[in-house]
């Protein structure tokens, strides 16, 4: 059984742990997002997440299988994003760095963390949870829309290197009918 709550600062070496291995083991997977530790995402932002109360984790047995980061940090590129509700920053969340470990794939734990996700955000009174997958990740794409996610558009993130990569955009508003 998984077992979701939010991370505490004992949680932060098994969180780096988490998702550098997973990084690691996903290096050769077409699906897995290009991440690279350091780069994206870096210690600081995890140890900032856990202290601001943002970051998720999903344990069985103990272990953390699945992590993610559920706050209002707003990426430059949703400025691109063809919305469903017209909303300002201080009224949806985001959802960052989902990521379920490799041996705990198949077995509903990423739709288990979104759903936890949108609680947090209708628990802290807001409208919508938005968040953007990797346009190389088609099965969280599909998690996404099965979930009842709306397709927004994409963005394209260009990084220090030069390179560029686009992102599709999903919307979930929490109107009353979604509730």
């Amino acid at each position: 059984m998984l077992s979701i709550h939010l991370a505490s600062a004992e949680d932060y070496p098994a969180v780096c742990a988490f998702y550098r291995d997973l990084i690691d083991a996903c290096a050769a997977d077409p699906c897995f997002p290009p991440w690279k530790m350091g780069i994206h995402p870096t210690e600081p932002m995890l140890k900032d997440a856990i202290s601001a109360q943002t970051l998720y984790v999903g344990r069985a047995n103990g272990a953390i299988c699945a992590a993610m980061i559920v706050n209002g940090d707003v990426p430059d590129g949703y400025t691109d994003g063809v919305w469903i509700s017209d909303l300002d920053e201080n009224e949806y969340l985001v959802l960052h760095l989902l990521a379920v470990a490799r041996d705990c794939r198949r077995k509903g734990l990423a739709g288990l963390m979104v759903r936890a996700a949108l609680e947090a955000a209708r628990q802290a009174g807001k409208r919508s949870l938005r968040l953007d997958a990797w346009d190389g990740n088609a099965p969280a794409h599909a998690l996404y829309r099965s979930l009842g996610f709306s397709d927004a558009g994409m963005m394209h993130e260009t990084y220090d290197d030069g390179s560029s990569l686009g992102f599709y955009l999903f919307e979930y508003p929490l109107g009353e009918e979604n509730v």
